[in-house]
């Protein structure tokens, strides 16, 4: 429910961003849907594969001194994987279909909803992004934590053996 209520508000909020461009008569989104956009979540794609190793490098990690199961954080991660993927796919259709003036001149509107889903998608990468780097940031912390943990526990234990 949650993830339909987000590609509702992402499609919501792409064609503010599109209208908004055509009532200003700004050519901001035409010349930033051409190689700059591609490369950009391109980029975007590279640094979150990055981060999913860190992070199941840590995962895996704490894994080894704490027996957990991290299913469900390991769906999370190949769910966000598939989606980039899947993402970058559709904007490249997109802006295939976007920059063919035969589809752009069969309607009216067509250039309008492309910007709409274009925005769409790159609202989508944002967000990826800032999860990506929460979830970093949440890992790095909370693995600063459990190693402390683990170190204090490995003292009292060493200060048992010592009494004894």
């Amino acid at each position: 429910m949650n993830r339909l209520v987000l590609i509702t508000m992402f499609i919501a909020i792409g064609a503010i961003i599109s209208l908004l461009s055509h009532w200003l008569r700004s050519d901001f989104l035409v010349q930033l849907y051409g190689v700059t956009l591609v490369s950009v979540i391109l980029a975007c794609t590279a640094l979150s594969f990055a981060m999913y190793s860190f992070i199941a490098n840590k995962l895996i990690e704490i894994k080894r001194r704490f027996p957990r199961k991290f299913q469900g954080t390991n769906h999370e991660l190949y769910v966000a994987l598939k989606t980039q993927i899947s993402l970058l796919g559709a904007l490249i259709v997109l802006l295939i279909c976007y920059h063919s003036p035969v589809i752009i001149d069969g309607w009216v509107f067509s250039s309008l909803t492309l910007e709409t889903f274009i925005n769409f998608i790159i609202i989508c990468f944002i967000h990826i992004m800032y999860d990506m780097g929460k979830t970093t940031y949440y890992i790095v912390v909370c693995f600063d934590l459990i190693m402390s943990l683990d170190n204090k526990d490995k003292d009292t234990k060493s200060n048992m053996h010592t009494i004894k």
